[in-house]
């Protein structure tokens, strides 16, 4: 009775670890897991040849023209929209990325292979899978970055540190060093007086500028010469009087007095 008991209990475990093995990995998943994205890129990845990159798409609820889209850096070129899967419609390829529009039913995922090319240089190159619902403006996103060298790429999930060549966690970090073609070279600018002066000998004082003093304007008077006059007349003291103005053409000329 043992024995059965063990077996059985063995049986179960193993069944238990086959069901999580054969468990998709739903990836990335919004707040209330409506949807769920994930992307997982096939390894080796070799220099100079295309690389694998699979996106698995499940929701909960089915969805009409979900929007799908797989961004990557300048110089990286991905294939299609020919050869991609019926599910993909209105497939499109511009210079950041592709895009397509699929409808999915609930709990039914949808996986989608795409071929990616970089660029024939070493570089760490950023690729980011995402998908938006029409309606309820759901957006869920999933990325990784590939470290690629002449011997081969590594891929560094979100939140993994990337090395830096040539430095070892817990050493002194490398000094920079610039490249001199990427330098700007100083040229010194000739000045009009020699510097530095030469010894025992002192500079000429640079010449003097010419200091004018503003005068007052002419008009109008001054205000003490107003005063001065409204005051002699109030006084009874001779005030210099301005001279009548000759009569104009226009007035009217007096009578000569009776004879």
């Amino acid at each position: 009775m043992k024995r059965v008991f063990l077996c059985a209990c063995f049986l179960l475990l193993v069944g238990l670890t086959a069901c999580a093995s054969a468990a998709p990995d739903r990836g990335r998943c919004s707040n209330r897991e409506e949807v769920c994205l994930s992307m997982r890129i096939v390894e080796p990845i070799h220099f100079n040849e295309p690389i694998t990159v699979i996106i698995t798409l499940t929701t909960k609820e089915n969805f009409s023209n979900i929007e799908m889209w797989l961004t990557h850096d300048t110089g990286v070129v991905v294939d299609g929209p020919q050869n991609w899967e019926l599910e993909a419609k209105n497939g499109r390829v511009g210079t950041r990325g592709v895009s397509w529009l699929v409808d999915v039913k609930a709990n039914q995922p949808l996986v989608f292979t795409r071929k990616v090319r970089f660029p024939k240089t070493e570089g760490i190159f950023y690729l980011k899978a995402s998908v938006l619902t029409p309606v309820e403006a759901v957006y869920v996103a999933d990325s990784v970055r590939i470290n690629l060298t002449t011997t081969g790429g590594t891929v560094y999930l979100p939140g993994t540190k990337i090395p830096i060549p040539g430095w070892t966690p817990g050493e002194p970090f490398p000094a920079y060093t610039a490249d001199p073609s990427m330098l700007r070279t100083l040229h010194a600018i000739p000045t009009s007086t020699p510097y530095p002066a030469t010894p025992g000998t002192e500079l000429p004082p640079p010449p003097s500028q010419p200091v004018t003093t503003p005068t007052a304007p002419p008009y109008p008077a001054p205000l003490d010469v107003q005063a001065t006059s409204t005051s002699a007349l109030f006084k009874g003291t001779p005030a210099t009087m301005a001279p009548r103005m000759p009569a104009s053409p226009t007035e009217t000329p007096t009578q000569p007095p009776y004879p």
